[in-house]
């Protein structure tokens, strides 16, 4: 592959922040909580805008008819991110368009177990600033599988939907990999864009749209406990970072098939191989017995 190959790059959003404190009661940030968490309703609500947006930034990449909607890499669990580019897509068959889905797959490396020594928590990303975010986007891209990757975008129009961007970082590294990949073009579609001068001022905001609703246990434990939740990555991390005893209580709260669900889908990550981990596994599987 040609790592010289460019890749016309377009990035687009559905509001720019540039200004800080937000108003975080409008209902383009209230629902963004139980969006990164997995709740249905608010993945809907902005999947159905993003839709609309791909729509009207596409129109060319979609006459060809080779139009890939895609998101950030993963392991197995999906982030917030990978949830909006499904409902993207599924929108935007029903609309007939000729588009298909691609999720790009991070590889474990060899030896991690998810134990004391090899578990890095990523919740706290969103409070790095931009020397800490080129560190760990260093790192994650040293597991993508890029030739996956390049079998699935070469020569085609890629759409990449995520949810936020605040310093760029993340699409500059992905950006590269589009290009060692051969892909004709490149479309970011984001929920929110923050201005690169409020970003380098304050790169920890995103932490705190976050963490603006959904804040006790019993919030919480509700969007755990709701059918309607598809945890991601970041709603399990959260779980079994819990304290024990506030973990306790919340696992009392759930039902015994979500609870196992729970259980599965930290198994499934690769990550929870951890005495600390197991043990809270051990406490969903006994809880209401």
């Amino acid at each position: 592959m040609d790592e010289q190959h460019l890749v016309a790059t377009e990035t687009h959003a559905l509001q720019t922040i540039s200004r800080w404190p937000l108003c975080l009661e409008d209902a383009l940030f209230c629902h963004y909580p139980a969006m990164k968490l997995g709740h249905g309703p608010a993945v809907a609500f902005y999947g159905e805008k993003l839709t609309a947006l791909a729509a009207a930034v596409c129109e060319e990449a979609e006459a060809r008819g080779d139009w890939v909607v895609t998101a950030p890499p993963i392991y197995y669990l999906p982030a917030g991110a990978n949830l909006l580019a499904r409902q993207v897509y599924m929108r935007s068959a029903k609309q007939g368009k000729n588009v298909e889905l691609y999720e790009p797959k991070l590889v474990r490396q060899a030896g991690y177990c998810g134990d004391g020594k090899t578990y890095k928590p990523g919740a706290d990303y969103c409070k790095n600033g931009v020397e800490q975010r080129v560190a760990a986007r260093k790192r994650q891209q040293e597991n993508i599988d890029i030739a996956s990757m390049a079998a699935h975008v070469r020569g085609k129009d890629v759409l990449v939907v995520n949810d936020i961007n605040v310093t760029g970082t993340q699409q500059y590294f992905m950006q590269e990999i589009y290009a060692r990949c051969e892909a004709r073009s490149c479309r970011w579609l984001y929920i929110f864009e923050v201005d690169p001068a409020l970003a380098a001022q304050c790169p920890e905001l995103e932490f705190d749209i976050n963490h603006s609703k959904i804040q006790t246990l019993e919030s919480f434990a509700r969007v755990l406990d709701d059918p309607l939740t598809e945890p991601t990555s970041r709603c399990i991390e959260r779980l079994y970072a819990m304290g024990t005893a506030h973990f306790q209580t919340l696992a009392a709260k759930l039902e015994p098939g979500r609870r196992q669900m729970l259980c599965d889908l930290a198994v499934k990550e690769g990550c929870y191989g951890g005495e600390e981990f197991i043990q809270k596994m051990q406490i969903l599987a006994a809880a209401g017995a």
